[in-house]
């Protein structure tokens, strides 16, 4: 995930400045932005169809009697795993405000 990087300063620190990697211009906004992408694959994932494993087709009746049947476009995990990898960029990139989102959608403490 090349969204851009933390450049050190003259002493070595690092500053919260976010800067492209490619053209070393600033990134304004980056965390909104994040925070956006994350809540468009929360929604995708709650809104997604139920199919029938069987034929694939989308479940617009009544649900099979047996849920051994049914499958989702995005698992519980591969949702999971999206929102685990943005906590990984908040934590790196040190986004408060992306991490304390993705702890509480994650219930974590």
């Amino acid at each position: 995930m090349n969204i851009c990087h933390v450049l050190p300063n003259e002493e070595g620190t690092y500053s919260q400045d976010l800067i492209c990697e490619d053209c070393h211009t600033p990134y304004d906004g980056i965390e909104d932005r994040l925070i956006a992408i994350m809540q468009k694959k929360i929604l995708r994932f709650q809104l997604q169809d139920i199919r029938n494993r069987k034929t694939n087709r989308v479940v617009t009746k009544r649900l099979p009697k047996l849920s051994e049947d049914l499958t989702l476009d995005t698992s519980p995990d591969e949702a999971r795993n999206e929102i685990e990898l943005l906590k990984s960029v908040a934590d790196h990139f040190h986004l408060p405000l992306l991490k304390q989102i993705t702890i509480g959608i994650l219930g974590e403490k």
